[in-house]
């Protein structure tokens, strides 16, 4: 535990995301909710040279869907509303948003988030693919979709085992093909 956690995150034991609140909840080790914060970022002021009229014209659902801890601490938190990854670094009242790392259809139906060998990996459902990120978000890399036998098979979370591989969850569509 010690060593797998940096030192100023051991103060929460448990973090949590909430779809029906789009909330990300912080717990003591007693089970305490010590701090909550929506996962959806601020809405863009206009003319600061975002073209999509703010949060109202983002498409997509209103929830967060994984986390990670990186190695100082900041939280990443994969979230369909901006079919993404954000960043929320650490805060007195536990964290704030930072930025958004990555996003766009390339990131579309993002399930999965791992911080992991220097890199962050996150999965996309519809795309079937997992993208090797940079910290800064650029794509270092990105699988294939895996078929088998004409079958496509659908990826919806994805940990890091103790043994340092990335273990993903993944199931066989029902009819579906490929994804382009």
């Amino acid at each position: 535990w010690r060593d797998a956690i940096p030192a100023q995150a051991r103060l929460f034991s448990c973090i949590v995301t909430s779809a029906g609140s789009n909330e990300v909840m912080l717990f003591d080790a007693r089970g305490r909710l010590t701090a909550s914060f929506r996962a959806l970022p601020p809405p863009k002021r206009r003319g600061s040279g975002h073209t999509g009229g703010g949060a109202s014209a983002w498409r997509g659902h209103d929830w967060p869907t994984c986390l990670a801890l990186g190695p100082r601490g900041e939280l990443f938190v994969s979230q369909y509303r901006v079919r993404g990854l954000l960043q929320f670094a650490r805060s007195p009242d536990g964290y704030a948003y930072r930025r958004t790392v990555a996003a766009g259809p390339r990131f579309v139906s993002p399930e999965g988030v791992v911080h992991a060998h220097g890199s962050l990996y996150l999965v996309s459902v519809d795309r079937g693919v997992i993208s090797r990120l940079s910290p800064a978000g650029r794509v270092l890399a990105e699988s294939l979709p895996f078929e088998h036998d004409g079958r496509f098979y659908v990826y919806w979370g994805m940990t890091r085992g103790p043994d340092g591989h990335l273990y993903l969850a993944a199931h066989e569509s029902e009819g579906g093909s490929v994804p382009p």
